[in-house]
């Protein structure tokens, strides 16, 4: 149960699906619940995101 960031300037996240904390959704992490928004990768394309309903916290 890990989390693995992919290249030196991550674009994408993954994290195994039973890890009991972490979770990702359209390329973003989130917490295991999905209401906190933990972290958007640097090197995503585009420049804007649409924050997922039901999110009540951006760290």
């Amino acid at each position: 149960m890990g989390v693995r960031l992919v290249s030196q300037v991550p674009r994408r996240i993954t994290v195994d699906k039973d890890h009991p904390y972490l979770s990702v959704r359209d390329g973003l992490l989130f917490n295991k619940e999905q209401r906190e928004l933990l972290w958007y990768p640097y090197g995503k394309a585009g420049e804007t995101c649409m924050v997922p309903g039901g999110v009540t916290k951006i760290g």
